[in-house]
Order: C-alpha cells, then structure tokens, then sequence
C-alpha cells in the first residue's frame, strides 16, 4: 500500500532518519506533534512481518510512505475450526 503526500517533502537524510522515535524533518519542527506517529506505525508493520519505508523528491516536493504485510498463510488447523464437520 502506498501514501502519497503534497506535504513538505524531505531530503535524503530525512528519509533516511523518518521512522526513528521523535524524529522531526528540519522544515516540520514548527509543527504541533511529538513525532511519533511514524514510529510507531513502522513498528506495529514490523511486529506482523512487513516493511514501510519512505520516498521523496525532496523538499516542498511532498513525500510517499509504503508499507507491505505478509500474507497470512492458512493452516489446517484454523480450517477445521471455521468449517467443522
């Protein structure tokens, strides 16, 4: 799933640095927040297994965050439960 922004973009360090805790771009530090909304989304993917990350032609360019999850495989198990005989 991918997010595109027309936000205030950001350079490459930012993108590199934008999940971290409380991280806040240079040009987003007059903003209202505590900058962890970010942070905290990329570790309730990681805790399922996926990824999220961050692209950005940079600044006043806006910005795009991506994040893909695993698909759940299904076992027998959950399959006997839901269709029991």
């Amino acid at each position: 799933m991918s997010v595109r922004d027309d936000g205030i973009g950001l350079d490459a360090a930012d993108v590199t640095q934008v999940f971290r805790r409380g991280y806040r771009a240079e040009s987003a530090r007059h903003m209202t927040g505590r900058g962890l909304g970010l942070y905290f989304g990329n570790g309730i993917i990681e805790a399922h297994g996926g990824r999220m990350w961050a692209e950005s032609p940079g600044r006043g360019q806006g910005s795009t965050f991506h994040f893909v999850l695993p698909l759940r495989q299904e076992r027998s198990s959950d399959r006997q439960m839901e269709h029991p005989a």
